[in-house]
């Protein structure tokens, strides 16, 4: 039997605690999702994944090369006052 595997907004939903998905971009969860990102291998997503995933929880869209990328500008975002 095949192990389940979930979606990387979903992996951070479960990590962090949140209800619903759409709580990961809430400025008091930032901290939580950075966190949770720390502990899991960027390598276990897709690049695509980690565009979505830096695009729904910050709301910008930028172009990454590579998955390391992605998951340092999601550990370094820090949200405008």
């Amino acid at each position: 039997m095949g192990m389940v595997t979930v979606g990387l907004l979903e992996y951070l939903q479960l990590k962090v605690g949140c209800m619903y998905l759409s709580d990961l971009h809430l400025p008091t969860n930032l901290l939580l999702v950075q966190r949770a990102v720390l502990c899991l291998d960027p390598e276990d997503y897709s690049l695509e994944e980690w565009d979505d995933a830096v695009k729904y929880i910050t709301g910008q869209a930028i172009p990454f090369t590579d998955v390391k990328q992605a998951t340092l500008f999601l550990q370094n975002y820090r949200q405008e006052a």
